[in-house]
């Protein structure tokens, strides 16, 4: 269960802060020809934050920028809208949990990458 791995592991500010925060030291690395890849993984990353900013009236954008400038103890809390302490808002992700999700993505991405091509099954609109 996440309170095991929590338990194990450890916690990370929840609500894809611990995401856009290692977006944000991605975005400052130098990676010569890779900018398009970077890029790419660097918008994946903020997307759930931007998502859950956006449900939270915020606009995505302008969240990330905060989120930027705020220190590392300083989270979201999607309920509200409010920048605050993660820990104090209870807004935390295990850490076990965020590393394997990680890790699936960048494997998926990379049997993508390799066959150059994916195969996957379209929702219907009224089935979401």
């Amino acid at each position: 269960s996440a309170a095991r791995a929590a338990a194990a592991g450890g916690v990370v500010a929840g609500g894809g802060v611990a995401l856009a925060r290692a977006s944000f030291a991605l975005e400052d690395a130098a990676a010569p020809g890779r900018d398009a890849v970077r890029a790419a993984f660097v918008r994946a990353l903020q997307e759930l934050f931007r998502r859950i900013a956006a449900d939270a009236g915020r606009t995505p954008s302008r969240a990330l920028e905060t989120l930027r400038q705020a220190g590392p103890e300083i989270g979201f809390d999607g309920r509200s809208g409010a920048f605050r302490p993660w820990r104090e808002a209870g807004t935390l992700d295990a850490a076990r949990v965020t590393e394997e999700a990680l890790i699936n993505a960048a494997a998926t991405a990379g049997q993508i990458l390799a066959s150059g091509c994916v195969i996957a099954l379209a929702r219907r609109p009224d089935a979401l």
